[in-house]
C-alpha cells in the first residue's frame, strides 16, 4: 500500500489594520528605472529606504508574483547607501531591529487588493521585523495587483523612508509565442507556473489546428484532455494531485490517484479525458478493477471508464473537469461522512457521459475546499453517508 500524506490548509482570518501615521505619508517603493536608454534597467534605491529582502543583500522587486492560497514572509531591511545598479542581489542593507525604531513601530496600511488577501501584517520575531502576507485561494484567470504601505507609527519617528509593497497575485497566462508554435498533432503542455490559456489564445490554437480537437496535457503527462475548443473563454488549467482526506479516511487500505482542477473547467462539447494511473495500477487480473469517481459538493459520482493497457491510462468522456478520484477498490455506501444539505443553487454544471445518480441518494453538499482544509469539521460530522455508489470497470472501448 502506498502511503498518502495528509496536507491540510488552515486559513486564519485576520483583519488588516487601517492606521494614521505620525510621520508624513512618504511611502515609496524600489523600482526599475524607466530610462530606456540604459542597456539594462537599473534598480534605484536611496539611503535609509525600507525594503523587503529575500536574504541579507537581495531586494524583493515590486511586481513580484505570489501564488493564491499561500503565505509569504519577507524580512524588513534598511538600505545603507544610495544604490543604482542592474543587480538587485548586491544591495548593502541591514535588518531592521528595535534599535532603529526606538519607541515607534511599523504598521500596515491597506491600499488595494484586500479582496484577494486573507491577511497582511507586520510580525516581530525576536528583535527583527517581517512582513507576512497570506493570499486567498483563487483560480480565476485575472492577475490582481496588491499594495500595502508599511509606515512608522508613534511619536518618535526615525529617519526611515516608508515602504509601499507592490505585489501581484494570480496565475499567469501561457506565453503567446509558445501558443503560436503549436499546430495540429502537437500536445499543448500546461505548466502550473503559467497555466492560463486566454480566449484569444484559444482562437489562435483553433486556427493552428484547423478547428480539429486539441490535445491539452498536464505537467508530466499526468492527464490529457482532447476536445474542441471553439468558443472557449479564458481558462486556468492549473491542476494538482492533492489528496482528499475524507475519501482516504473512508478506506485507507486502497491506493488512490487524485487529479484536481480547482478552476472547475467546462468544455463546450464532450471531450476525451485520460488520467495516468500507472503508479497504482498495471491492469493485471489479480489486481481487480479500478473505480473512478468525480468528487463534487461532498459527493462521489461514479464514472464509467476503460483502461488503456498500452499507456497505463483510464479513459472516459466528459465536458467538465473537477476533482477526479481513481481508486483500487470500491468506495461503498456509508463510507463517507454525512454533511449538511447544500444550499439551493442555479449554477449546476452538466456532467456529460457521467452516470445519472440514483434519486434516492441525496447530495451531501459539503464544499470541497472546506472538507480539505478544516480538520475541525470532522468533529461535527455525525451519522453515516447516504450515498449509494456503484461503479464497475468496463474493458470495452
Amino acid at each position: 500500500m502506498k502511503k498518502v500524506m495528509s496536507l491540510l490548509l488552515v486559513l486564519v482570518m485576520a483583519g488588516i489594520l487601517g492606521l494614521t501615521a505620525a510621520a508624513a505619508d512618504n511611502a515609496v517603493s524600489p523600482y526599475w528605472a524607466a530610462d530606456h536608454t540604459d542597456k539594462a534597467p537599473k534598480l534605484k534605491l536611496s539611503k535609509n529606504q525600507v525594503v523587503l529582502g529575500l536574504d541579507n543583500n537581495t531586494v524583493l522587486l515590486p511586481g513580484t508574483f505570489i501564488l493564491p492560497g499561500k503565505e509569504y514572509t519577507y524580512q524588513l531591511f534598511r538600505v545603507e547607501q544610495d544604490y543604482d545598479s542592474v543587480a538587485p542581489n548586491a544591495v548593502a542593507m541591514t535588518p531592521i531591529d528595535n534599535t532603529m525604531l526606538g519607541s515607534t513601530e511599523f504598521r500596515v496600511r491597506t491600499i488595494s487588493g484586500s479582496s484577494n488577501v486573507v491577511s497582511a501584517k507586520i510580525s516581530k520575531k525576536g528583535n527583527y521585523y517581517y512582513f507576512v502576507i497570506e493570499t486567498k485561494e483563487d483560480y480565476g484567470t485575472k492577475i490582481n495587483d496588491l499594495r500595502y504601505d508599511i509606515i512608522q507609527y508613534g511619536e518618535e519617528v526615525k529617519e526611515l523612508t516608508n515602504l509601499s509593497v507592490l505585489l501581484q497575485t494570480g496565475y499567469r497566462e501561457m506565453p503567446d509565442d509558445i501558443i503560436a508554435g503549436y499546430s495540429e498533432g502537437d500536445y499543448v503542455t500546461i505548466d502550473n507556473n503559467t497555466p492560463v490559456i486566454t480566449k484569444e489564445q484559444f482562437e489562435t490554437l483553433g486556427e493552428n489546428y484547423n478547428y480539429s480537437p486539441v490535445a491539452i496535457t498536464g505537467p508530466g503527462g499526468d492527464w490529457v484532455i482532447t476536445g474542441r475548443i471553439f468558443g472557449m473563454n479564458s481558462v486556468n488549467f492549473y491542476s494538482t494531485n492533492k489528496m482528499i482526506e475524507e475519501i482516504v479516511m473512508a478506506e485507507p487500505d486502497y491506493d488512490y490517484k487524485f487529479v484536481d482542477f480547482p478552476a472547475e473547467i467546462k468544455y463546450p462539447t464532450n471531450a476525451e479525458m485520460r488520467i495516468n494511473v500507472s503508479e497504482i495500477y498495471s491492469g493485471t487480473e489479480t489486481e481487480g478493477p479500478l473505480y473512478a469517481y468525480l468528487y463534487k459538493e461532498g459527493e462521489l459520482i461514479p464514472i464509467s471508464t476503460t483502461f488503456d493497457e498500452t499507456s497505463g491510462e483510464i479513459v472516459f468522456r466528459t465536458n467538465y473537469l473537477g476533482s477526479f478520484v481513481v481508486v483500487t477498490g470500491e468506495i461503498t455506501q456509508n463510507m463517507l461522512p454525512e454533511n449538511e444539505p447544500p444550499e439551493e443553487s442555479n449554477n449546476d454544471i452538466p456532467l456529460a457521459d457521467l452516470p445519472v445518480q440514483n434519486p434516492d441518494n441525496p447530495s451531501t453538499g459539503a464544499d470541497k475546499s472546506m472538507n480539505i482544509m478544516v480538520m475541525a469539521a470532522f468533529a461535527l460530522l455525525a451519522g453515516a453517508g447516504a450515498v449509494r455508489l456503484a461503479a464497475n470497470k468496463s474493458n470495452e472501448g
